[in-house]
This record gives C-alpha cells, sequence and structure tokens, in this order.
C-alpha cells in the first residue's frame, strides 16, 4: 500500500500544475484573455498552489499513514498495554527479538514507541517487496521455501541451514524474513 501511495505521490507531483492550470480555467471569467495579459510572475502562485496541495498530499497520504502503521504494531506487540514493548512481547517478532538490544537506547529491558519507530525505520526493505520475493522462490506457493527453490539465490542456498530454525529443510516467511534483515545489515555500511 505505501508503495502505490508513493508512486501516486510521484504522479501529482508531475501533474499538480497542469491541474492547477486547468482548475484556473474554469475558475478565471475569460480565461484565455487572462493568460495572454499576465506575465511569467503571475504564474506564480499556480504553482505555489500546486507545491503546496502536493506538500499536503505527501503529508497526509504517506507520513500519516507510516506513522498510523507504526503505532497500530506497537499497540499489538505491547500485550501488557503498558506503553512500552518487554522481551517478552517482541518474542512474537522474530526480527524485533533479535535486535532488541539495539533499539532499547535506555537499556531498561524495554521500547518506548520512539525506540519502536527508530527499529520500523530501520527495516530493510518495504514489507511487500521481501514479501514479493517469497512468493517468487516459492515455487510450489505451499508458504515455504525448500532447499530446492534457494538454489535459485546462491546467497540464501549458502546460508539455508543457519536460518532453517526448525531444521525442517524449508524456510518459513519468517526465517526468510530473517535472512533479508541479515542480508541489509551486512549490505550496510558501518558508522
Amino acid at each position: 500500500m505505501n508503495t502505490t501511495i508513493k508512486r501516486l505521490t510521484i504522479l501529482a507531483a508531475v501533474f499538480a500544475p497542469f491541474f492547477m492550470t486547468g482548475a484556473a480555467f474554469l475558475v478565471l471569467p475569460d480565461p484565455w484573455q487572462t493568460f495572454r495579459n499576465v506575465h511569467g510572475e503571475d504564474w506564480i502562485w499556480l504553482i505555489l498552489l500546486g507545491g503546496m496541495m502536493l506538500g499536503l498530499y505527501y503529508f497526509f497520504g504517506v507520513y500519516l499513514e507510516d506513522e498510523e502503521e507504526i503505532t497500530e504494531e506497537f499497540q499489538d506487540l505491547d500485550a501488557d498495554h503498558d506503553g512500552f514493548i518487554s522481551r517478552e512481547d517482541a518474542k512474537n517478532w522474530p526480527e524485533l527479538s533479535r535486535e532488541f538490544d539495539k533499539f532499547d537506547r535506555d537499556h531498561d529491558g524495554r521500547l518506548s514507541h520512539n525506540d519502536f519507530e527508530l527499529f520500523e525505520k530501520a527495516r530493510p526493505e518495504d514489507e511487500e517487496e521481501i514479501n514479493e520475493e517469497f512468493l517468487r522462490l516459492d515455487r510450489n506457493h505451499d508458504g515455504f521455501i525448500t532447499r530446492e527453490d534457494a538454489k535459485n539465490w546462491p546467497e540464501l542456498s549458502r546460508e539455508f541451514d543457519k536460518f532453517d530454525r526448525d531444521h525442517d529443510g524449508r524456510l518459513s516467511h519468517n526465517d526468510f524474513e530473517l535472512f533479508e534483515f541479515e542480508l541489509f545489515e551486512k549490505a550496510r555500511p558501518a558508522h
């Protein structure tokens, strides 16, 4: 969904000035005469209005959507509703459980909403992209990646046993997410 919103934002950025010009044609009493009599600087209000429209669209469509999703995930994980995610709460999300200490900035054994927001924004890829990659590799669409499926990706094939946590010869979606996260961590430059 976020990918779609971001693509629509780009389209809006490209077409916003044209929409605003079209609106001016509808509103002005004699648009052709008005546009013939104005100089370049008179068009600036249309450009600024288009930019403002785009800024508002981005704020409401992308930024607030991300914030809302983060808040919902935080509340879902906060089992005792004390406003923090404990280590116990984090066990429901393997990636978060694994990275818990890294994002527990005050080292009190729990994540605040701000800590969790940092975790969310540091995630390697959009969830949609991970899902698409998982579905591409899962050739028989049984919800698992087998050793045979993993042969299409040499890195995954080499690391297969490491991420097959229950040693059943196949990777679940969670196992694959852990692989993707570690791959991202290896590729990210050290600070």
